[in-house]
């Protein structure tokens, strides 16, 4: 009666793999000395997963149900690509589709990304266009580019309104 199997479902964007390496903690012990609120907090640490249900059988079977946090943006630094959720997480390396929004220059300044994403809605609705790249420029200056904008426009993340005013 010991963990000898483990059962990843909840996965579509990331690698189930990971999640498996958290459980794997679980091998060979007997089944009724498992604590699922402890792989269950091992799973949350991997950044793309926003939450996750563990159960343990009699059998020696663990299972683990995965909520993703989908990608919203890719954050570009120092040559990197790295999927971003909506509070600016970083999930994972860019190696595939990737989302139509990129962040540039937010390595060093996660609550500035996350603000930043925040701000997004209201920066389309002020120009009307769907934002394509935010480059930081400083501590509360960003550039904007906009699809089927002609050139970026640099806003104050925290005055999006100010779009208005530039867009007239």
């Amino acid at each position: 009666l010991q963990v000898r199997e483990l059962r990843v479902t909840g996965t579509q964007r990331f690698p189930a793999a990971e999640v498996e390496r958290a459980l794997r903690v679980a091998f060979g012990t007997p089944t009724v000395a498992v604590r699922p609120e402890e792989l269950r907090a091992a799973v949350r640490q991997i950044p793309w997963v926003a939450d996750a249900e563990v159960r343990v059988s009699l059998d020696g079977v663990v299972a683990c149900t995965v909520r993703e946090r989908p990608p919203v943006a890719v954050a570009t630094d120092n040559g990197r690509r790295t999927l971003v959720d909506a509070e600016g997480t970083l999930l994972a390396p860019a190696l595939t589709a990737t989302p139509r929004l990129e962040l540039a220059g937010f390595g060093a300044h996660p609550y500035e990304r996350a603000s930043v994403l925040a701000a997004i809605p209201a920066f389309e609705a002020a120009w009307g266009a769907r934002v394509i790249r935010v480059t930081r420029l400083a501590s509360r200056d960003v550039t904007l580019e906009f699809a089927g904008g002609i050139c970026p426009i640099a806003v104050d993340p925290a005055a999006p309104a100010g779009l208005v005013t530039a867009r007239v």
